[in-house]
């Protein structure tokens, strides 16, 4: 089990096809699970994890309507497959999490996203 940190800006200026900017910035924490090392072999093992991430969420922006430049809860549920390649450095092949924000949206105040993703980790602490 990990702890980990973890900070996002995205950005769009023709959100949903209209003219209007979305900037959502999210800064969440929380735990990782990977699964023991007698699963894989070697040191480029496959590293299949899961996590479950909490924390704020920031909206900006003509499309974030009346949640404009106010802060929310967020939350993720999800994980991934990294492939190490140097002892600091692994590539996530794959990562999905369910994305949850609580902005006010005057209906539900609820926004259910699915985030996927790939790229290089790099990790501080082993």
């Amino acid at each position: 089990m990990a702890a980990v940190a973890e900070f996002s800006v995205d950005h769009t200026s023709n959100a949903l096809s209209s003219s209007k900017s979305l900037t959502l910035t999210s800064y969440l924490g929380g735990a990782r699970y990977r699964l023991p090392r007698f699963w894989n072999h070697g040191d480029r093992a496959l590293e299949p994890f899961a996590q479950v991430l909490v924390g704020g969420a920031h909206a900006g922006g003509g499309m974030a309507g009346v949640a404009d430049g106010t802060s929310a809860f967020a939350g993720r549920l999800g994980g991934g497959i990294d492939l190490p390649l140097t002892l600091g450095i692994s590539v996530r092949l794959i990562q999905a999490d369910y994305y949850m924000t609580s902005f006010d949206n005057s209906e539900d105040n609820r926004q259910n996203n699915i985030l996927l993703g790939a790229g290089v980790t790099f990790h501080w602490l082993h």
